[in-house]
This record gives C-alpha cells, structure tokens and sequence, in this order.
C-alpha cells in the first residue's frame, strides 16, 4: 500500500512538471533535475524495499542512465527523429567526439584544430552507431536491476561501461582545449561524475566481490 501511495505521489509529480502553466514559470536547471529525480524515484519502486535507501536509488538511478542511452539510439532509427537525436546526444556524453577529433584532425592537418568541426554524431545514416547505443543502453539497464541481487557480473558491466563513458569523456576535453567554444563539457563531466557517485553507492552493502577475479563462461554463471 505505502507503494501504491509513492507511485501515485511520483505520477502527481510528473504530471505536475509537465503541466504547460508551470513548465513555461520553471528554469532548466530546476526543471530537468526535478524531472530526473522523479523518474528515478519511480524505478526505484520496482526494487525491493528490502535494500537500503541509498542504494535502491542508486541502482534505480543507474536504470534511468540506460534508458537515456536507449532513447538518444532509439531516435537515430527514426527518420524525422534528427532535431530530438541531437537534443539528445547534446546532452549525453557521445563515444563519437573522440573518433570525430582524430579523424578530423587527420582529414585536415596542419590546420589548427580551432578551425574544424567535430561531431557528436556521425554525418548522414548512422545505423551502426544507433544500434550500439540502443544494445549499451538495454545492457546498462539489465546490469543495473541485477545489481539488486547482487550479481557479481552486473557490477563488471557497468565498471566497464563507466569506463568507456571515461575514455569518451576525455573527447570533450581534448576538443574543449584544442577548439574552445566547440563542444562544453560541463554537462557531460557533471553526468560522469553522477555516474561514478551512484556506482560507489549501489557497490555500499553489496555482496558482490570486486573486482570479478574470473572473466569467463565460469565466472559469469558463478557470478549470476
């Protein structure tokens, strides 16, 4: 019943945000934070209240960062899906702006890199680049609820995963040194460090032993 109550209380909430009369009185920088908080508290009522608050978040908060990944790939297979797409990815931290800078860099050297563009998607049909979205994002998603378990093997994949999300970090700030102005990177270094902070949270409390010692078949099913 005290679920019921909380769903309702999260819907109230949602709606609330995305009623016309107060989205147009509400700044970004409250709106967005609020609308991510309230989703976020939605998925957590999918995991059992037996875990510890802070954790139930976390791993619900881990959710919620798959499904924006599903969503920014899922918007590359519709073909007048562009404008929200690159909404999206503005937004997201992008693996493709490092490939974009070493390639441009590449196809344009020895101008200087403040007089080329790079790119947070690829130019034209992307559907390679869309489907690995969509495959990390259900993955991010799948690896979070089972860290309810603990499983061993979910905390490797989203280690792995923030790692790659590191590594694609490292794109902006290149870009941000060689060409400032082209691509901020405030955004996308406040959700890294989003990410990290709700990782150590999910790993409090847990079971799970880190890291993995066996990568395998083996370790896998000992760790599921």
């Amino acid at each position: 019943m005290q679920k019921l109550w909380k769903a309702a209380a999260t819907i109230a909430v949602l709606v609330l945000l995305f009623w016309m009369p107060f989205t147009r009185v509400l700044p970004d920088y409250v709106f967005v934070p609020l609308l991510f908080m309230a989703l976020t508290h939605g998925i957590s009522l999918f995991l059992s209240a037996r875990l510890p608050v802070a954790r139930r978040l976390a791993i619900a908060y881990l959710v919620f960062v798959g499904f924006t990944y599903l969503f920014a790939g899922a918007e590359g297979f519709d073909l007048h899906g562009g404008l929200i797409e690159g909404w999206a990815w503005a937004g997201l931290i992008s693996p493709y702006l490092l490939f974009s800078f070493f390639s441009q860099m590449s196809q344009h050297y020895p101008y200087p890199a403040s007089k080329t563009a790079f790119y947070v998607l690829p130019e034209g049909p992307h559907l390679v680049f869309s489907t690995t979205a969509v495959i990390v994002g259900f993955v991010a998603i799948l690896a979070a609820f089972a860290m309810a378990r603990p499983y061993r093997a979910a905390y490797l994949i989203w280690g792995l995963l923030l790692g790659l999300s590191i590594v694609s970090l490292v794109g902006y700030v290149i870009v941000a040194i060689a060409s400032p102005g082209e691509a901020g990177m405030a955004v996308q270094l406040c959700w890294e460090v989003t990410y990290i902070l709700a990782f150590v949270m999910a790993l409090r409390g847990a079971d799970a032993v880190w890291p993995v010692k066996k990568i395998g078949w083996r370790a896998l099913r000992d760790g599921l």
